[in-house]
């Protein structure tokens, strides 16, 4: 099974802090050190998923983080019931820009529970992450 690590939080700016540490210590401790920028690129990730998280009316904020054989999945679900406030603007294509520039794809779902959740992945060199065993390695 591939490392996974989530956590729920608050949905407040003081989240962000420890959602971006807790992120980095655990990619940290799983990957080979030659693998740690994939660790400070998934940080700023997280910190980008949670802020859109914060511009809208959430409560509760879930954050997945998935270390599998060749990327970083990172997941935030959130229970909001509307769109983001700051949906355009200049702090929004910021936003979208560092995850463009970091990320491999990223996708919005509306899940049936009215939850919201926002996933990047994040390209990594299969020999940082070891011998993580992973159910997406091919045979």
């Amino acid at each position: 099974m591939c490392l996974v690590r989530g956590r729920d939080y608050p949905a407040g700016t003081a989240a962000v802090s420890p959602a971006r540490t807790s992120t980095a210590a655990f990619l940290v401790a799983a990957l080979r050190p030659q693998g740690w920028a994939v660790a400070d690129d998934a940080e700023l990730v997280v910190s980008e998923l949670m802020t859109g998280c914060l511009l809208t009316d959430a409560q509760r904020i879930h954050l997945d983080v998935q270390l599998h054989w060749n990327h970083v999945a990172v997941t935030v679900t959130d229970d909001r019931s509307a769109t983001p406030r700051a949906q355009f603007g200049p702090l929004a294509e910021v936003r979208q820009r560092v995850l463009e520039a970091l990320t491999s794809r990223t996708d919005v779902h509306r899940l049936g529970d009215g939850r919201t959740a926002t996933s990047a992945r994040l390209p990594c060199k299969p020999d940082y992450a070891g011998n993580v065993a992973c159910e997406l390695r091919p045979a």
